[in-house]
């Protein structure tokens, strides 16, 4: 419950930072300016196929001008109520008056469309072909400058698009100075900057898990195709593109294929996140969005405009399958898959953000000309925070059971060489230490040293007191034996109450001055409070690689001897 809370807590406040750029959005002021609200005039028709396409073409300014009743009235900035679906070509007309000398600007946006504007009779800005305004790049900004009104003019347009929908209709028109005109164009590509950088910075960081994780590479790919088709996409929805590279053509058919591309990313990164048994269910969807995908482009390549012809198949297709997918993943959460849970509200968000978008452009009942929905990128960027979250716990509880098991491992094996009763080497790890401890001598080319330490009538506590003050005593008699030899020096038990110590590179007067000051150290030690206790040392060399482990061990068991037949508590050498 913990974690549901947290989680919900993270999204709620996610949420409440996402609402203030899109409540910006929805806050816009309305861009059309004052003088062009109110009466505007159209009229069909205009497709002059003629040798006479002038005189007539002039013949319909000087209708305009006048104010003929050819032309019907609507009320800017509504669509101009046509005919029948099949119009293509459209005139509309409004008179402009020189209120605002200062304002010399035109600034509008069309879908679609191509377009000839005039003053009176004065040609002004043409853009895109009369006769065919096949993917004259989907929306697209126009910006005119105005020679210097002297007098009330009529300001003219003839549109012409394939498409009857969009025939006609202005997304934004509005008359200003030019440093204004180019700040609306900022604010209707900022939506896009602020979400460029975003989409590239978790671009670089999927490529770098790409690299690095072997196990993640597959969910990896998916999320970085997604990112990329969503940059390019961003790209082509931006503006300022086309003071770059301007081809109308080649950006329509990049952004429509990039919307036919968008499903089949983001469905293979739900298949990969997905269970085994769920994992058909998410093919059959990637699936149909490929076949249409491919059916769209074998018509573009057959001359049917398959891109065009297809989207209304497109969008039905979302209707159809995105329910599916969420039925999918809301499946795979509820049993437990942190991935899915992660993916669930930046599904919700983004589609609500792409549901403002339809609402925007297709039913005209906001007044933005940008897609709120490339701020989806901070709803994909809370997923891959969950995801990331979720894998850095799985990778921490995985560290953790590896640290376990280590030290369990190092425990098993201290129990295997260690003395479990003083912490000492036992006898097992002998030959082993030897070998290193002559190693170290010969290294530094001095003497290796050895001691044989054994506490003088050690049997009398185990009998007078006990074992257990046995045992307190050889734990006392270690620990004093290791906090008075050098780091370097090896301490075993040897068994019972024997101790050795091997000294790495210690002539045989430093051996016997560590032996003493451990002697000492030990009879002032309170090892046993009813009980002085002391001890006798054997100390002897090793003399070269002839000495084997049994003569060493021999000559320092005889040094002991003859320093407990000397009345122990003393120290013996034999060499």
């Amino acid at each position: 419950m913990e974690r549901v809370h947290g989680t919900m807590v993270r999204a709620a406040i996610f949420l409440f930072l996402m609402a203030v750029p899109v409540m910006f959005f929805l806050c816009l002021p309305r861009a059309e300016a004052a003088e062009f609200a109110g009466a505007w005039k159209y009229r069909e028709g205009g497709a002059f196929d003629s040798t006479d396409a002038q005189v007539l073409q002039e013949a319909w300014l000087e209708s305009a001008m006048r104010g003929d009743a050819a032309w019907a009235s609507y009320g800017f900035p509504d669509h101009p109520r046509l005919s029948s679906s099949s119009v293509r070509d459209i005139w509309v007309t409004v008179r402009l008056r020189p209120d605002w000398p200062e304002k010399n600007v035109l600034l509008f946006s069309l879908a679609e469309q191509s377009i000839r504007v005039w003053l009176d009779h004065q040609l002004i800005y043409s853009y895109g072909s009369l006769a065919d305004a096949s993917h004259a790049g989907g929306s697209r900004w126009h910006m005119i400058v105005l020679p210097e009104l002297q007098r009330e003019v009529q300001l003219t347009f003839r549109l012409h698009a394939n498409d009857v929908w969009q025939l006609g209709y202005f997304n934004r028109m509005q008359i200003d100075t030019e440093a204004a005109q180019l700040r609306a164009i900022y604010l209707n590509d900022l939506p896009y900057l602020v979400s460029l950088p975003v989409a590239l910075v978790l671009l670089l960081l999927m490529m770098g898990y790409y690299v690095k994780r072997i196990a993640w590479r597959r969910l990896c790919a998916a999320i970085c195709a997604f990112l990329v088709f969503f940059i390019l996409w961003l790209i082509c929805a931006l503006n300022m593109k086309y003071i770059f590279f301007d081809a109308p053509a080649f950006w329509w058919y990049m952004m429509t294929g990039l919307e036919y591309l968008f499903p089949i990313a983001a469905n293979w990164i739900l298949y990969e996140l997905l269970e085994r048994n769920l994992k058909p269910w998410a093919m059959g969807v990637i699936a149909s969005y490929a076949a249409l995908f491919f059916m769209a482009v074998a018509g573009e390549l057959l001359g049917f405009s398959g891109m065009e012809r297809l989207m209304p198949v497109y969008y039905i297709l979302l209707l159809l399958a995105e329910p599916v997918a969420f039925i999918m993943v809301l499946t795979s959460a509820y049993g437990g898959n942190p991935y899915s849970r992660a993916v669930l509200i930046p599904m919700i968000g983004i589609t609500a953000l792409g549901a403002l978008d339809a609402l925007s452009w297709y039913f005209s009942l906001f007044s933005w000309s940008s897609f709120v929905s490339s701020l989806g990128i901070y709803f994909f960027a809370l997923f891959m925070l969950g995801m990331l979250h979720e894998q850095f716990t799985m990778e921490k509880r995985v560290s953790q059971r590896a640290i376990a098991l280590r030290e369990k491992r190092e425990k098993v094996e201290a129990q295997a060489i260690l003395d479990p009763l003083t912490g000492c080497y036992n006898r097992a790890r002998m030959e082993n230490l030897r070998e290193r401890a002559i190693f170290q001598s010969e290294q530094r080319g001095l003497p290796m040293g050895m001691m044989i330490l054994d506490i003088d009538h050690f049997k009398r506590f185990n009998d007078n007191y006990g074992h257990e003050m046995g045992d307190v005593v050889l734990r006392g008699f270690a620990e004093v034996i290791r906090e008075n030899i050098l780091p370097e020096m090896i301490l075993i038990r040897w068994g019972g109450e024997e101790f050795v110590v091997f000294c790495p590179a210690c002539p045989l007067f430093t051996t016997a001055a560590f032996a003493e000051v451990v002697r000492g150290r030990v009879m002032s030690a309170v090892l046993c409070e009813k009980q002085q206790v002391t001890c006798s040392i054997g100390i002897t060399l090793w003399q070269g690689e002839e000495d084997t482990a049994a003569e060493m061990f021999q000559r320092a068991d005889q040094a002991l001897y003859r320093a407990k037949e000397s009345g122990r508590n003393r120290i013996a050498v034999e060499l």
